[in-house]
């Protein structure tokens, strides 16, 4: 080969690069002449091009919280289910079949009347005072009674 023909020998890597290049510039070209026939500035472009889609980030935004809104209207709305009592508290007098947990027991297992009644009086009133008074067996403890209570 000639030193003429050596000069104009391209590597792959030249080559693809110089295409690249004119391809960036045939874009960037194109592009404002683009913008230049539609009268929009390239930054407004650049702004559109960040937020995809059909609305905005702020519309989106309060589209969902309307969906949420109104979802959590519906479930306010729904009817409450009814909770029948059972009868155990009636029918086994040494309570037996009822919670007791953390509460003193004896022998048998069976949960100490007095305890039970401070559990149903605390519960029933919600007071923190009746709560501490509930007489408890043991290193347990009961945790966070009232949490599903709303007044507290």
């Amino acid at each position: 080969m000639s030193n003429d023909a050596s000069r104009f020998s391209l590597s792959r890597r030249t080559f693809l690069g110089n295409v690249g290049g004119a391809t960036l510039v045939a874009g960037v070209v194109g592009m404002s002449s683009l913008l230049e026939t539609q009268g929009t500035k390239a930054g407004e472009i650049q702004q559109r091009t960040c937020e995809l889609g059909p609305t905005a980030g702020v519309e989106r935004a309060d589209k969902a919280f309307q969906i949420r809104r109104q979802a959590a209207e519906y479930e306010k709305n729904l009817p409450l289910p009814k909770h029948p009592c059972a009868g155990d508290e009636a029918f086994y007098l040494n309570k037996i079949a009822n919670y007791s947990k953390a509460l003193p027991h004896n022998d048998l297992g069976e949960v100490d009347l007095n305890a039970y009644q401070a559990l149903i009086l605390a519960l029933t009133t919600g007071q923190p005072a009746d709560f501490e008074k509930i007489p408890m067996a043991g290193p347990v403890k009961l945790v966070n009674p009232q949490a599903a209570d709303l007044r507290t």
